[in-house]
C-alpha cells in the first residue's frame, strides 16, 4: 500500500533535486520560493487525493461508487444538514483547490504577456480533471476503484480555484493602491 508518507518521501527528493537544479540555473530566490511552494502545493494535494493507494490484496476491496449527476453527492450529503462529514467533502473540496486559482493569479499578474481567459479557464479545468483522472486511472491499475471519481469534485475544486483567482485579483488590487499611496 502506498501511504501518504511516501508521497512525502518521494516529493522531498523531488524538492531537493529542484532547488538544486534552480541554484545551478541561478533562479532568483522570490521564483525558487514560489516554485518550490506550488511544488510542495502539488505534493500535499496528491497525497490527500490518491493515499492510500491499495495495490496488495485490491480484489479484497470494496470498489466505492461513481458519480456523473452534478449536485447528486452534495445533495444527498446535506440531506443530514451540515455534519462534520458534509463539512469536509463540500468545503475540503473547495478548500484544497484554492491555492492553486492563487498560483493562478500570481502567474497571470506577474507576467508581461497575461494570460487569454481561455488559456485561464483551461488552466482552472485542468488541477481538478487531472486529480480525477489520477484516481480513475490508478483504480483501472490496480484493479478496484478505491476512490470515487465525483463529477461534484470537479465541480467544487473548479469554484475553489476560481476563488483563489478571484482573492489573488483582490489582493493584487489593494496592493496596488497601497503601493500608488506610498508613490505619492
Amino acid at each position: 500500500m502506498i501511504l501518504m508518507e511516501d508521497f512525502f518521501i518521494i516529493g522531498t527528493g523531488i524538492l531537493l533535486l529542484s532547488i538544486i537544479i534552480s541554484l545551478c540555473f541561478k533562479l532568483k530566490i522570490t521564483k525558487l520560493f514560489f516554485y518550490n511552494s506550488f511544488l510542495i502545493y502539488i505534493i500535499i494535494v496528491l497525497a490527500i487525493t490518491l493515499c492510500p493507494i491499495p495495490y496488495e490484496q485490491a480484489e479484497f476491496i470494496y470498489p466505492v461508487p461513481n458519480n456523473f449527476i452534478p449536485f447528486k453527492t452534495i445533495v444527498s450529503t446535506l440531506k443530514f444538514g451540515i455534519t462534520l462529514t458534509a463539512f469536509v467533502q463540500i468545503f475540503g473540496n473547495i478548500l484544497i483547490s484554492v491555492p492553486y486559482g492563487i498560483f493562478l493569479g500570481i502567474m497571470n499578474n506577474t507576467r508581461k504577456h497575461k494570460h487569454s481567459t481561455i488559456i485561464l479557464l483551461l488552466l482552472t479545468l485542468l488541477f481538478p480533471l487531472v486529480v480525477e483522472l489520477l484516481q480513475f486511472f490508478i483504480g483501472i491499475v490496480i484493479g478496484v476503484m478505491y476512490r470515487s471519481i465525483d463529477i461534484d469534485d470537479l465541480i467544487l475544486n473548479i469554484f475553489g480555484v476560481i476563488l483563489g483567482i478571484i482573492l489573488c485579483k483582490i489582493i493584487f488590487h489593494y496592493s496596488l493602491k497601497l503601493r500608488d499611496k506610498k508613490n505619492v
